[in-house]
């Protein structure tokens, strides 16, 4: 194929508007990464309302290890200089009134509210960020859609760095896809002022709290947090930081149901090529006519035309010297992966997939 390099054998060069199928078949059964609604309650849920709620702590470990939150409600105020690992999946997070503090939120399909608090650190995912009336915060963040901040100063944001045993499971249960993550993309309500800015890209979970280890040594070690850590649950994406001067935009693209050749390649990047910058991953659902428009410049092979329209496809956006290449090195013969061979056409592509659509959000018919 001249624009593309591909992967699945057997494929016929059908591109352009004829090889799209007439109807875009979508199975019904698939968990749309986009679907934030409430996971349901599993069983053995503890009843009692104060183990979801902390108030008036100094000075304290407060924890919730994996399996004891459920997908519930998790609701903290006024507390001072206390360290929170909540490392379960829940609906939502309430912080009011605190200051000195330092959290770790694992993922919440729901809101994650942070109001009249001051200089706390956070490492969250969360399907929506809202802060308000808050100062010198600063934000290791996974946020599916715009995160929001108002009458607040002094905000800073950066990508969620974080990982356990388990912590990919409990993004499943609470249906967030990690490649959908928006961190960067703010929106302020009060935007007369520099409120908000995007943190040094070096910066680790370190930075922001204290080892998972400390906080629940009783389900990961130290030795286990650094050999899991090795590996990332959620893409280190550079997100809408401003891109070096040189360097050339490298697209890939993954079919549905096949995530997990999307984390090896970026697992590749970041260990053989690490001058390249991962800018931005999305994965959604591509009805047919904006798959058309977005692949209107490359010829995609029938199968993957008729596949690309069924369920979740992910989109991976690099950016530095000979990125096109390396693409195409990457995929080269694996079975549901693409990367375009030109400069140009990994433009087009990118600019339709995470410029004209919204970063991270979903398609719409």
């Amino acid at each position: 194929f001249r624009s593309f390099i591909m992967g699945l054998c057997g494929s016929t060069d059908e591109g352009g508007a004829k090889g799209w199928p007439k109807e875009a078949i979508r199975d019904r059964t698939l968990v749309w990464s986009y679907d934030c609604s409430k996971h349901p309650k599993r069983d053995g849920k503890i009843r009692d309302p104060a183990h979801y709620k902390a108030s008036n702590l100094k000075d304290q470990f407060w924890t919730r290890g994996p399996g004891t939150i459920q997908g519930d409600q998790i609701k903290i105020e006024d507390c001072e200089n206390c360290d929170f690992f909540l490392c379960d999946d829940m609906d939502s997070l309430v912080v009011d009134d605190c200051k000195d503090c330092r959290f770790f939120v694992g993922p919440t399909s729901g809101s994650a509210f942070i109001r009249t608090s001051s200089n706390c650190k956070f490492v969250i995912a969360c399907g929506q960020l809202r802060t308000r009336d808050c100062k010198d915060l600063d934000f290791s963040l996974f946020c599916s859609s715009k995160p929001v901040i108002e009458s607040s100063k002094r905000i800073s944001f950066g990508c969620f760095d974080g990982s356990y045993f388990n912590l990919k499971e409990q993004f499943d249960r609470a249906q967030m896809s990690v490649f959908n993550n928006r961190w960067s993309d703010i929106h302020d309500f009060t935007p007369n002022k520099v409120n908000w800015t995007l943190s040094e890209p070096t910066l680790r979970l370190k930075d922001f709290i204290q080892p998972l280890s400390t906080g629940i040594p009783d389900v990961i070690n130290a030795n286990e947090e650094t050999s899991t850590n090795q590996n990332t649950v959620v893409p280190r994406t550079w997100g809408l930081r401003d891109l070096p001067k040189d360097g050339e935009v490298g697209v890939a693209v993954f079919l549905p149901n096949h995530s997990e050749a999307a984390m090896a390649f970026i697992d590749d990047i970041a260990k053989k090529h690490p001058d390249l910058l991962l800018v931005h991953t999305k994965e959604s659902i591509i009805p047919l006519n904006d798959a058309k428009e977005i692949f209107s410049r490359s010829k995609l092979p029938g199968e993957a035309q008729s596949a690309i329209v069924k369920g979740p496809s992910i989109a991976v956006g690099l950016f530095g010297p000979q990125a096109v290449s390396v693409c195409q090195l990457l995929v080269m013969s694996k079975a549901g992966c693409y990367a375009v061979q030109s400069a140009e056409e990994a433009r087009h592509l990118y600019e339709q997939l995470f410029d004209k659509h919204q970063l991270g959000g979903d398609f719409k018919s």
